[in-house]
């Protein structure tokens, strides 16, 4: 993997599509590579990451290449970037944890350097590595969801201010109306200020939630949260498990037939 690729996150679902493009039409563009610099006969795939993941999926174990010739570390971000914006690939996060990345290895001195690098303005980078201090679920949130490249830097800091009142599932839920276009940056900027103004509510407690499933198939979920509340919800067509279960939890707490 191109250690400085300015894709950084593949999730499963992207995955999955590309691999079902694969099995159908076959790997169209040959990966592009470079000699490893200090590990003989190994090669960085400079642009190629998502088609060799994705071929590993459907159970193949060679991959079309083009040499590209040797490279430095800041060739390897630049030709990735240039590759990925031409397919209008890649998300905010993904591009905040390469920046980052050329800052601590000191392949870029400074966000001004970055800017220069990527050929962006210099609060576009600082808007953007600041979204790295947003809560990891929010990240990991963003990284598994299908749509994320639609999430634009300035919408992402106006959620991590954001981030400051409302927590939880408000938060994910603003995440989701951003991706699917229901809620535009004005709007998130207007709804920052009234948190901050002091004009709504206490942020909600975080929730933990876990998926109840028979076989493939969710039949409920349990959700916890740190206060001590916990919430149970479960559907059984079989009256057997049905009866099974119930009496298993009179059992523990308890109770009694009305």
């Amino acid at each position: 993997m191109n250690p400085y690729g300015a894709r950084q996150v593949y999730p499963a679902a992207l995955i999955e599509k590309r691999a079902n493009s694969i099995a159908k039409e076959g790997q169209k563009y040959e990966a592009i590579v470079c000699p490893h610099p200090t590990i003989k006969g190994d090669w960085i795939i400079i642009d190629g990451e998502c088609r060799k993941r994705a071929l590993m999926h459907l159970g193949r174990s060679t991959i079309r290449i083009k040499n590209d010739g040797p490279k430095t570390n800041k060739d390897l971000y630049c030709l990735s970037e240039v590759l990925n914006k031409e397919r209008n690939d890649g998300t905010v996060i993904d591009s905040a944890l390469v920046w980052q990345k050329l800052l601590d290895d000191q392949v870029a001195n400074s966000q001004d350097e970055v800017a220069e690098i990527a050929h962006v303005s210099k609060s576009v980078v600082s808007k953007t590595l600041g979204i790295l201090k947003l809560p990891t679920y929010i990240i990991q949130y963003i990284k598994d969801s299908d749509g994320a490249e639609r999430l634009s830097a300035t919408a992402a800091y106006e959620l991590l201010l954001i981030s400051k009142h409302v927590a939880g599932d408000d938060l994910t839920a603003l995440v989701d109306k951003v991706i699917a276009g229901q809620m535009s940056t004005r709007e998130l900027e207007a709804l920052r200020s009234k948190f901050e103004a002091g004009t709504t509510r206490k942020p909600k407690e975080i929730s933990r939630q876990y998926k109840i499933k028979t076989g493939e198939s969710q039949v409920g979920f349990l959700k916890e949260w740190d206060s001590g509340k916990v919430a149970f919800e479960i559907h059984l067509v079989d009256p057997v498990q049905r009866i099974e279960l119930l009496t298993e939890l009179k059992r523990r707490f308890g109770l009694n037939e009305a």
